[in-house]
C-alpha cells in the first residue's frame, strides 16, 4: 500500500514526465491543500508554479485534468474537466474508474 506523500511524489514524477521543458515558474507543481484524500486513494491537482502564486488566469494550465491515484495497486488515472472533481472521485470508487466506461490506468507506479 502506497502512503500520501509516496503516492505525491509519483505524481510529481508524471508531471515531470508529462511537462520536462516546464521550468522555473513554468514548473508544474501538485496543489497540495488541494488533493482530494478517499478510501482507496488520492485525487491530485496540479499547476504551473507561477500560477499557485499570483492566482492570475493568464498563467493557469488548462485541460490540466486531476489525477487518482489507487493507494492498493498505484495505478494512475488520468480524470477530466468536464465535471466535478468529486463525481470522478465518486464513480471511481464505486466501479474503479473514473468514467462512465472501465478504461485502463494511465500508468502503474510500483512500489519498491
Amino acid at each position: 500500500m502506497f502512503s500520501k506523500f509516496d503516492a505525491t511524489e509519483a505524481v510529481r514524477a508524471i508531471l515531470r514526465q508529462l511537462h520536462p521543458d516546464a521550468l522555473g515558474d513554468d514548473a508544474i507543481e501538485v496543489v497540495d491543500g488541494a488533493t482530494i484524500e478517499f478510501e482507496t486513494g488520492w485525487m491530485f491537482f496540479y499547476d504551473r508554479k507561477r500560477a499557485l502564486e499570483t492566482n492570475d488566469m493568464n498563467d493557469m494550465l488548462f485541460g490540466n485534468a486531476p489525477l487518482i491515484f489507487e493507494k492498493d495497486t498505484g495505478r494512475v488515472f488520468v480524470t477530466g474537466t468536464a465535471e466535478d472533481p468529486d463525481a470522478y472521485v465518486e464513480r471511481f470508487c464505486k466501479t474503479g474508474s473514473p468514467f462512465e466506461m472501465p478504461i485502463e490506468p494511465s500508468w502503474i507506479i510500483s512500489q519498491e
